[in-house]
């Protein structure tokens, strides 16, 4: 079979998905006091099919933050009792209180698949000293996780579990696993949260989802990689080679510091990376949106330490820029208690919904972890034969050329002659540079459709574009572009010293004295004053 009618093949056919979860048996938590919330509650309801009767409305206080007295005696108890009233919770309930606070409850089963949590609903809940243990009776090997400081969703995964400690993490049971150790054994809860800057954004988490399962979703992975600690940066390498095998075009930036303002960056279907504090590069350009269906997890210690705010951490601005499903931490987790990325797509290959990958993929709860997104989403890693679908068409081309298929390159080239888009017009350069064939290359090279420069997140596509002429010995036209975009940067000094820093790498790998010479001028005019401020103040 050609590639060309392997593609149109696979097209035709839609990933077999894992048992979904039923909307049946999923709960929705609103906050009472909040009419925007409850709004929230309902629209998901009525787009996911889940029962009204499911919703349940408690008076929260609206602050992010909450102590634990207020999560016990506002949210915890009230939600317990409703849950076993509706025979969510099988088991018993007793009038009485445990040393924390909470009501002595017994449960023996649940039928709970999803918790759907609505903005309006606190996200933290303030670390509380009077119900820690005493500090010299905690194991000292433990000691860095004397704490009760915690997420509010990762608290409530743990309904099922009464009794579990609030001090510490408590150890997901199916970490790793979709079934418990144990027939008899209790599941926690699948958590997901609709929360965002505003609340038409949380309502677009719900919207993306349900878009993309139906329509499909296509484009490119990006892994940030160099960050702190090496178990973080394997997980990332593994993260790579789960998007090879799957065919998808990965770019991994392994070099200090993360994608920057003049990187490749479209179509950003999937995103994993670290180190950084606040949102930063290629998502800070104007205009930047994830397509529809994106997956995205920045690791760092407070990613998620407000989700109200679109400019501030990680999940807050990844919302405000159309992400579908997000993961992160309210306050400091310790690496191995994040959600690790390459068992999030380790999931949701096999078929799981992104709440349940979320689950799968953290090892602690009653800890810092939160998802935000729509538990039921499961992303349709089919292939679909859409307009302008030119990333599934490379998808479906590097899958066929990992299993050896020669002709692998004929179905781009059908999809190139008809847009000429610079995604397949640069992976026909790379296919023909590869092979050493620098006529064919520079063909495709020089007669795909560039796009607009006016646009500063198309740069780094236009970077890759002079980098190519480079490499086939055509610096004149290398240089014509980034003479272009240097003229564009005049008011952006981080911008023009960004695109610099890549002139000169470029100019130096490539030996070219003039450019090197000229680019190196320039960056030193740009920095010099800088620097010579920097010496006086040390």
């Amino acid at each position: 079979m050609n590639a060309t009618r392997l593609i149109l093949t696979a097209c035709c056919f839609w990933w077999i998905q894992g048992a979904a979860i039923d909307p049946k048996n999923v709960v929705v938590l609103v906050n009472q006091s909040d009419h925007k919330s409850i709004d929230l509650g309902y629209y998901y309801a009525l787009k996911r099919n889940v029962p009204i009767e499911n919703i349940i409305h408690l008076d929260l206080p609206s602050d992010e933050n909450i102590s634990w007295d207020v999560y016990l005696g506002k949210l915890y108890n009230p939600l317990v009792n409703q849950l076993m009233e509706a025979n969510w919770l099988d088991g018993f309930a007793s009038k009485r209180k445990d040393e924390v606070g909470r009501q002595i409850t017994l449960i023996e089963s649940h039928k709970i698949e999803a918790l759907v949590i609505c903005k309006g609903v606190p996200l933290r809940i303030q670390k509380d000293p009077a119900r820690l243990p005493p500090k010299e009776s905690y194991p000292k090997e433990k000691l860095q996780f004397y704490t009760n400081r915690s997420s509010v969703d990762s608290e409530l995964a743990l309904v099922p579990f009464p009794k579990a400690a609030i001090a510490g993490f408590y150890a997901n049971p199916i970490f790793r696993r979709t079934e418990t150790r144990n027939l008899f054994d209790l599941k926690p809860l699948v958590v997901g949260r609709l929360d965002g800057p505003s609340y038409e954004l949380a309502t677009a988490l719900i919207d993306n989802a349900i878009l993309a399962e139906k329509e499909g979703i296509a484009g490119r992975a990006y892994i940030d990689i160099k960050g702190p600690h090496e178990a973080g940066d394997a997980w990332l390498e593994d993260t790579i080679e789960q998007f090879n095998e799957k065919g998808y075009d990965v770019e991994a930036n392994r070099e200090e510091g993360r994608f920057n303002l003049v990187d490749r960056f479209d179509e950003p279907l999937f995103y994993f990376g670290w180190y950084s504090s606040a949102i930063d590069g290629p998502f800070t350009h104007f205009g930047f949106e994830f397509p529809v269906g994106a997956i995205a997890l920045h690791i760092h210690s407070y990613s998620a330490s407000t989700i109200r705010n679109g400019s501030k951490y990680w999940l807050g601005p990844l919302v405000a820029r159309g992400v579908t499903a997000t993961f992160g931490n309210t306050s400091e987790p310790y690496l191995g208690l994040t959600h690790q990325p390459q068992l999030i797509m380790d999931a949701l290959f096999k078929g799981m919904s992104t709440g349940e990958a979320a689950l799968y993929s953290i090892a602690g709860l009653s800890w810092m972890g939160v998802f935000i997104g729509d538990p039921l989403y499961q992303p349709p890693f089919g292939l679909k034969l859409l307009p302008k679908n030119e990333y599934d068409i490379l998808r479906t081309a590097n899958k066929a050329r990992n299993a050896g298929d020669k002709s692998a390159f004929k179905a781009v080239l059908y999809e190139h002659e008809k847009r000429q888009h610079f995604s397949t017009g640069l992976w026909l350069y790379e296919y023909y540079f590869a092979l050493g064939d620098n006529e064919q290359a520079y063909h495709f090279l020089s007669t795909l459709k560039q796009p607009s420069a006016k646009e500063k997140r198309n740069w780094g596509i236009l970077l890759d574009i002079a980098e190519g002429f480079f490499e086939l010995g055509h610096p004149k036209q290398a240089r014509a572009l980034f003479d272009d975009l240097l003229k564009r940067t005049q008011s952006t000094r981080q911008l023009k010293l960004q695109l610099l820093k890549r002139g000169v790498q470029s100019a130096g790998k490539h030996q070219h004295a003039e450019m090197l010479t000229a680019w190196n001028k320039q960056l030193e005019k740009l920095t010099g004053p800088k620097e010579e401020s920097e010496k006086k103040k040390n």
